[in-house]
């Protein structure tokens, strides 16, 4: 399966014997389950005055796959808009990971988001995740959001980013009001190693320029994803976790 290298080198944060078990499931998928990132067309060229793209990945989202999964997404969401801590606390795993090293667990998460204090981003971090798809990487496993599954192995995670939407405006200067030069959906992007203002993400211009986008149109492969595993029959929120 082509990409089993991306989950690998992006997910080491997860924990190795973790992701040695989802990624051999994975990988014992047909080519049914292939996401459309498999088989990007990546193209290195782009006229002047438009932004370079690397090929085209459509969104996806496995959840219907499994109702069981597809209720508990539902009433988690409800959980996150009402920022219910003890609903929150009852679906996190005891052994949740949130790093590479030893400080995992119940502690570590309740120290890394603070979901009892008001300015926690435990309640976003988690919703926007939930409401961009994802993917079964085995019948108990399920990773948020799609886009980590977005890129072809060919592009390197840290310099690309995924337009995560449709009709994306792409401006010549980081402001609402500034030129548009292009409009994405779905596109593959190569980022600008440039200070940006907060809210916009520099990438690049067919011409060499950097252009900006709104940051929230845009994520990361290697950005935050959750995972949800099911155990004795109950889903539970196993790992949290950003970078490579």
């Amino acid at each position: 399966m082509g990409r089993v290298t991306r989950p690998v080198r992006n997910a080491r944060l997860l924990g190795t014997a973790f992701v040695v078990a989802a990624l051999g499931a994975c990988a014992a998928t047909d080519d049914s389950a292939r996401t459309p990132a498999d088989t990007a067309v990546v193209s290195d060229s782009a006229p002047a005055g438009t932004v370079q793209t690397f090929g085209t990945v459509a969104p996806f989202d496995d959840a219907a796959r499994d109702t069981s999964f597809l209720t508990f997404r539902d009433v988690l969401l409800r959980t996150l808009a009402q920022r219910d801590t003890a609903s929150l606390y009852a679906i996190v795993a005891p052994d949740i990971r949130v790093s590479l090293g030893p400080d995992n667990g119940i502690g570590a998460f309740r120290e890394e988001w603070r979901p009892g204090e008001d300015d926690s981003e435990i309640w976003s971090v988690l919703d926007d995740l939930l409401r961009h798809g994802g993917r079964f990487t085995t019948p108990d496993l399920f990773i948020a959001p799609w886009t980590f599954f977005g890129l072809p192995d060919s592009l390197d995670a840290f310099e690309y980013l995924i337009v995560r939407d449709s009709g994306v405006v792409v401006r010549g200067t980081p402001d609402a009001s500034g030129a548009a030069i292009a409009t994405l959906s779905f596109d593959i992007v190569r980022t600008a190693n440039t200070p940006t203002p907060d809210g916009w993400s520099a990438i690049m211009a067919g011409d060499g320029r950097v252009a900006y986008v709104d940051t929230d149109h845009v994520r990361s492969p290697v950005g935050y994803r959750a995972g949800f595993e099911r155990r004795d029959g109950r889903w539970l929120l196993v790992f949290l976790a950003a970078g490579d």
